[in-house]
């Protein structure tokens, strides 16, 4: 019994390839840490634009 190679084996081959090359960092990737939760203000905090500051000209940039 002779296994010779042929093109419909070839492609089976290579579209296989291509398809476990496709799902394989799905199936090992771990799944994302979930975020940590952000602390909420206790409202001592107040953010305000800085008044120093130097204003850029369109020109300098």
């Amino acid at each position: 019994m002779s296994h010779d190679p042929t093109r419909k084996h070839f492609f089976a081959k290579i579209i296989g390839l291509i398809a476990a090359a496709g799902l394989a960092p799905r199936l090992l990737a771990s799944k994302p840490a979930q975020p940590a939760p952000t602390p909420v203000a206790s409202g001592g905090i107040e953010l305000r634009p800085e008044t120093r500051a130097v204003a850029r000209r369109a020109d300098s940039v």
